[in-house]
């Protein structure tokens, strides 16, 4: 019986021998190394960056170049005006599958492109227009009435035109410069 243990492992260990030595043990090594390089690859892609490459991708998903036509008036031999220009605004959604399709997120994507198209047909470039949807507060800044105290609340704002920040009214730093130190 002792015997017969010793062939078994001088069998395994000549099989092991022989399958250490030839070239297909090195070849399945160099292509196990290739493919734990490819998974760990893919899964530095989809799981650990996916976020940040599809929003980088939705972001380049739609560029849209507008210019005015330059033909003017064009008028019928008794001068009549046939056709004019007219500048027109257009919005166009790409459905890249990131939207909310219940009810309630097709009435707000409605709602917003809505209220984009009145600000374009305002012909007011300048206007920066914000809506507040929700308010939240520390009872710390709260009035006696309940309402937010200005004064206690110790808002800090940008002012881009100014260039400047302010605590409720009063400028404490100059853009650019001491943003960093107020967000401390």
């Amino acid at each position: 019986m002792l015997r017969n243990i010793k062939e078994v492992f001088e069998t395994i260990k000549e099989i092991l021998s022989r399958f250490l030595s030839s070239r297909l043990f090195f070849l399945g090594i160099v292509f196990t190394t290739l493919f734990s390089v490819l998974v760990i690859r893919l899964f530095h892609l989809q799981i650990l960056k996916g976020d940040e490459y599809l929003t980088e991708y939705q972001g380049r998903t739609l560029t849209e170049v507008t210019t005015e036509g330059t033909r003017g008036n064009i008028y019928d031999r008794d001068g009549r005006l046939l056709a004019y220009n007219e500048l027109q605004y257009n919005i166009t959604i790409a459905d890249n599958g990131a939207y909310d399709t219940s009810e309630a997120g097709i009435n707000a994507r409605n709602y917003m492109l809505y209220t984009l198209a009145e600000i374009i047909e305002t012909d007011n470039v300048y206007s920066i227009i914000g809506k507040i949807v929700n308010v939240s507060a520390h009872e710390e800044v709260l009035d006696e009435k309940g309402g937010v105290d200005i004064a206690k609340s110790g808002i800090l704002m940008f002012d881009q035109f100014r260039a400047g920040y302010y605590v409720t009214g009063e400028k404490v730093g100059q853009a650019w410069s001491s943003g960093k130190e107020l967000a401390k």
